[in-house]
């Protein structure tokens, strides 16, 4: 192959001309099967170059926009959330309606995740209008208090707490959920999210005697029975703290002394980090409070530290996942969806790794999820360090502007880009957010 020939070639194919431009697509295929001659290569290589220019200057190395039919392969989608930036300029959007499908959002600080996710947050809620009777209720997780105006936007009930002053958590499970099963789940995340997991143990058999103790009437055996929730009185989070101050209670409950000590510290410090959260007895039923009375529901979660987050969370996934399992609830629709902001502290692998099985709630909930009518939301700053079961499960990825390499090359790997591409070898990684434009 000639020298022209073989640059022509190369120039339309890394810079896909042959889409970007229609009248290359001739052009690559004359010159691949060897009808033009070099000087006629060398001739169209100005142009090829001038368009290549093009490509640089609008810093688009992205594949070929898909067209409508591969677009909309699995029909038209339930909301819209813009265009895409080449072809036709055809709508795009997501679908949930029929299932679940997570979605990530990733990028930057002031990269426009936040306001995306709003849009498909008010975009869900509108979709709700035109099937009152089953909507997709949404559950916003918000550290930073960026919801709130969303209370008067949505056109559905809205409920909103606060950990500063009406949410309160307590360590009651759902209604239909036996006490073991219940307290099994929560015991788990409790311990993972304090960093031992070898209290697991001791906090379940703990949490249970305390029950026992303010229910008189109830009997042991009675712990796995579902429906029994619905008249228990739950021991506080700082009830067990108080309890396993109790020397003689650490010597029953706790394998080693050391053991108990440490995990005295660990809740004391989750108790005096989250204020009056866990305060109480009886606290938010997800489903009582929320589904049953077809709200959405705005979390704020602002101003709290790392293991509070993550052990709200926890609780919220929970309530919901450990009914839907043990009930063997299926469904072809979205019933709800979890809506995580700032979602990098629950979803990076450190913290997943502390759990027994190596999921956490929100790992269950993205792999288990599907068949059970829940959807999740996230959005995180960076790919790279986000756990396996969040990345495999995911449905649709969102990537907006990435400024640093580590995160870009991450985003090139889980999307399959070309990473020959020129602009991942220089500053400006601004191409991948290129995707389609949000409006």
């Amino acid at each position: 192959m000639g020298v022209f020939r073989s640059q022509l070639i190369r120039i339309i194919k890394h810079y896909h001309l042959d889409f970007r431009f229609p009248r290359w697509k001739e052009d690559l295929y004359m010159a691949e099967e060897g009808f033009y001659s070099e000087d006629f290569c060398q001739m169209l290589l100005p142009e090829a170059r001038d368009d290549a220019n093009w490509v640089e200057d609008k810093g688009l190395f992205l594949w070929r926009p898909p067209d409508e039919d591969e677009l909309f392969a699995e029909g038209k989608p339930d909301i819209e959330l813009g265009n895409l930036i080449e072809g036709d300029q055809q709508r795009c959007g997501i679908k949930f309606k029929d299932r679940p499908r997570n979605a990530l959002l990733i990028g930057s600080a002031g990269s426009g995740k936040t306001v995306t996710g709003k849009n498909i947050c008010i975009n869900i809620d509108k979709a709700n209008q035109a099937n009152p009777e089953n909507p997709t209720l949404l559950i916003i997780i918000d550290p930073k208090k960026d919801y709130t105006d969303l209370v008067n936007k949505l056109h559905g009930d809205v409920l909103y707490l606060s950990v500063h002053y009406n949410l309160r958590l307590g360590l009651n499970g759902p209604a239909d959920v036996p006490p073991n099963v219940w307290i099994g789940a929560l015991s788990v995340s409790l311990a993972a999210r304090l960093g031992l997991v070898m209290s697991r143990t001791c906090l379940a058999s703990l949490i249970s005697r305390l029950l026992i103790a303010l229910n008189p009437w109830l009997k042991e055996e009675r712990l796995n029975h579902p429906g029994i929730n619905k008249k228990l009185i739950w021991p506080s989070l700082k009830m067990v703290l108080e309890a396993i101050k109790i020397k003689e209670v650490l010597n029953c409950f706790s394998s080693k002394a050391s053991y108990g000590e440490t995990l005295i510290q660990a809740l004391t410090g989750l108790i005096q980090d989250s204020g009056e959260l866990f305060n109480c007895s009886n606290g938010l039923d997800i489903q009582r409070d929320v589904i049953q009375k077809k709200k959405h529901c705005v979390i704020d979660i602002s101003n709290r530290s790392a293991p509070v987050v993550r052990l709200v969370v926890d609780i919220l996934i929970n309530q919901e996942l450990v009914s839907r399992l043990y009930n063997n609830y299926k469904c072809d629709h979205t019933d709800i969806c979890y809506h995580v902001d700032e979602g990098d502290l629950v979803v990076e692998a450190e913290h997943e790794a502390v759990f027994p099985d190596g999921m956490s709630p929100l790992s269950k909930l993205c792999r288990l999820g599907r068949e059970m009518g829940l959807q999740t939301m996230v959005l995180i700053s960076a790919l790279q360090k986000a756990g396996d079961h969040i990345l495999r499960n995911t449905c649709y990825t969102f990537v907006f502007n990435l400024t640093d390499s580590e995160s870009v090359y991450a985003a090139v790997l889980h999307l399959q880009l070309d990473w020959s591409a020129p602009v991942f070898s220089t500053s400006c990684y601004e191409s991948i957010s290129h995707i389609f434009s949000l409006s």
